[in-house]
């Protein structure tokens, strides 16, 4: 990983050079606390190499990094994507667009970074970076945790070695998951059998009606099956005992939404 020392607004801010990425990404935690303004708004996807959901844009930011000397340099970013992917939320991450407006030359072993009008920048190059690990993590999470991970290092999601050191950080139970997938399947592929896994046995648990029913739907979208059938039979074999109850004084066979409608009003009666 590469970074430079950086402020904008005069507060010290993370950068991470990537020449590998297709945009800069600029995380909320910083747009937040160094009092940017977002541009326009957008739920636009964009890939870093990895897919990210976006809050919107911010078309230009001007920077100081720290030059040799040492003095500061007076650099403008434009088109910044703004994250909250948990591990970019605090990080402005400067690619390729970046390069081909502002950067000369980049001299990795001599650390220093060239700019278009002879200002050297000297570079800070961290060589180990722990990876992430799932702990209490869902795989959904970990997962994201591993894209921001390959970000950072400047590969690619098909990164053989990224994907061992994804089922290195894995659960045990997980693991033994992969191992009967099939380690040689893409990671997506994998991600996707470990939620369908984890997510056959969605319970309910402590989580209210709205929020059991958010969770299904979300985990629904993630395989693929719109079908309400299918989410309405999970939804209710889901519940707990008493919720299962009222649901059937409801009445099964209204429409899913009218159903949770009703089931969280009558929760929010009883608490």
């Amino acid at each position: 990983m590469i970074t430079l020392s950086c402020e904008i607004n005069k507060v010290p801010v993370t950068v991470i050079l990537n020449s590998g990425a297709n945009c800069n990404v600029i995380g909320g935690g910083v747009v937040n606390g160094v009092g940017l303004k977002i541009d326009d708004t957008s739920d636009t996807e964009i890939y870093n190499p990895s897919k990210f959901d976006i809050l919107g844009v911010i078309r230009e930011i001007e920077i100081s990094i720290l030059s040799q000397g040492p003095k500061w340099k007076q650099v403008k970013i434009t088109d910044n994507f703004v994250s909250n992917e948990p591990r970019l939320k605090f990080v402005l991450v400067l690619g390729t667009p970046w390069f081909q407006e502002n950067a000369m030359k980049l001299d990795i072993p001599n650390k220093t970074l060239t700019l278009l009008d002879g200002t050297n920048i000297p570079l800070v190059i961290v060589q180990e970076i722990s990876p992430p690990t799932q702990g209490n993590e869902s795989v959904d999470n970990y997962f994201e945790m591993i894209k921001v991970y390959a970000t950072a290092l400047g590969v690619d999601l098909d990164n053989r070695d990224l994907k061992g050191t994804f089922f290195n950080g894995l659960l045990r139970e997980n693991k033994k998951e992969v191992i009967r997938l099939g380690f040689e399947k893409p990671l997506n592929v994998i991600v996707k059998h470990l939620n369908r896994i984890s997510f056959g046995s969605l319970k309910q648990g402590n989580d209210s009606i709205m929020e059991f029913y958010r969770k299904l739907k979300k985990y629904y979208k993630l395989l693929g099956n719109d079908e309400e059938r299918h989410l309405k039979n999970h939804f209710i074999r889901g519940l707990s005992r008493d919720n299962q109850l009222e649901a059937g004084r409801c009445g099964l066979d209204l429409p899913l939404d009218e159903l949770v409608a009703r089931l969280s009003a009558l929760e929010n009666l009883t608490n």
